[in-house]
């Protein structure tokens, strides 16, 4: 496991325990936590690794999905190092694919400053089974 700590801001761990199953972690800013789909327009998740929340042009107040594990490792986890907006920011995972692996186990462990702030736990049986794991 990569020395990740300490971290300024939110930090959110998505791991699942099944290498080969394709697991997605999606976060929202307020301003789309009430979206019930899988793929939020502003959401920083694979297809938007980077997107601009804040101050336009200020890289701080951006969050930034450090990796997207697909088959080799089972693994992801996001970076909002200053929290530019007031309000619920929201995380979701999607499975986007089990190819084949059975059950997935995902785990969501949220952290504040450093401080481990949530953590929760859903196994994901099917492809597209997409429990939100919490708000934050």
């Amino acid at each position: 496991m990569k020395s990740r700590f300490p971290y300024q801001g939110i930090h959110i761990d998505l791991t699942w325990g099944l290498i080969g199953a394709e697991v997605d972690l999606h976060f929202r800013p307020p301003d789309g936590a009430g979206y019930s789909g899988y793929n939020y327009g502003n959401n920083c998740a694979y297809y938007n690794k980077n997107p601009d929340w804040g101050d336009h042009g200020d890289p701080d107040d951006n969050p930034v999905l450090n990796y997207d594990c697909i088959t080799t490792c089972a693994d992801q986890n996001i970076q909002l190092e200053e929290v530019g907006q007031n309000g619920i920011y929201k995380v979701v995972i999607h499975n986007f694919h089990n190819h084949g692996k059975g059950n997935a186990t995902a785990t969501v462990t949220v952290y504040y400053n450093g401080e481990q702030v949530a953590l929760g736990r859903r196994t994901l049986a099917n492809r597209r089974d997409s429990p939100e794991k919490g708000d934050v």
